[in-house]
């Protein structure tokens, strides 16, 4: 009896993930007026694309489940950012990028990284998780062999305001590349490195960069508040550099 307890336990954990994993989109669709915490697809072709667009991909990572022997795979995902962009002894260029731990896991896990280049072209790019904080749901992967396609993202110097009017450009449920606008509420008092906004969080925007009217990177969306499902979590631009800087990737 325990082990067909144990067996509909597993069944029904496959099927959760199975649901909530998604392939990446090609052909998003054009919405136009976007409303506060309504997500609007990009219209790639306009010559209004938001210039941030050219820095943030959607990440996948394969996920390997075994249940009486048999493998099965699913695939989770979430959104990235570019910082930098690293030329190799060879003359090619890697990208560097960032994201949460709570997606990479595991230091050296592989990724599969797509840019949406216009309405009918995906590029894949290969890449891995580099680094893992240790103490904040961060982390940093490398693109290979990107030709520095890709815009690196500013950092902050400052935080937001109170109020401040702030956007993030994810993958929710694999709808890439969606933009939305939220709120600056206020600094977390239980935990200065975070910050609450009202920007909406759907599985696949973790990772997103969230930024201002500058396009400046003011943090890193983690998830939803634990107490209010309708607030979510930001970790905020003062602690990744805080956490980041005793490694070089932050580096030019």
């Amino acid at each position: 009896m325990r082990s067909i307890v144990v067996i509909v336990g597993v069944l029904i954990n496959l099927i959760l993930i199975s649901c909530i994993s998604v392939q990446p989109t090609q052909h998003p669709i054009e919405v136009s007026n976007t409303t506060t915490s309504h997500y609007s697809v990009i219209n790639i072709n306009s010559s209004k694309v938001d210039p941030v667009f050219n820095s943030v991909v959607m990440l996948n990572r394969d996920v390997i489940l075994t249940l009486d022997g048999d493998k099965n795979v699913a695939t989770t995902l979430a959104t990235g950012f570019i910082i930098r962009n690293v030329k190799t002894k060879k003359g090619k260029y890697n990208s560097i990028g960032l994201s949460v731990k709570h997606f990479c896991r595991d230091r050296n896990n592989k990724l599969k990284v797509f840019k949406q280049l216009d309405r009918k072209e995906t590029k894949l790019y290969k890449g891995k998780v580099l680094y893992i904080s240790d103490d904040v749901d961060l982390c940093v992967f490398k693109i290979y062999n990107t030709n520095a396609n890709f815009t690196p993202l500013k950092l902050a110097e400052e935080l937001p305001y109170m109020g401040e009017k702030l956007f993030i450009i994810g993958a929710p449920l694999g709808t890439f590349p969606a933009k939305v606008d939220g709120y600056m509420i206020r600094i977390l008092n239980d935990d200065n490195e975070m910050i609450e906004t009202t920007l909406p969080v759907t599985n696949g925007n973790s990772g997103s960069p969230v930024y201002n009217s500058h396009f400046e990177v003011v943090g890193v969306l983690i998830g939803v508040h634990k107490r209010f499902p309708h607030i979510s979590a930001t970790l905020h631009v003062s602690a990744i550099k805080k956490h980041l800087q005793e490694t070089n990737y932050l580096r030019k």
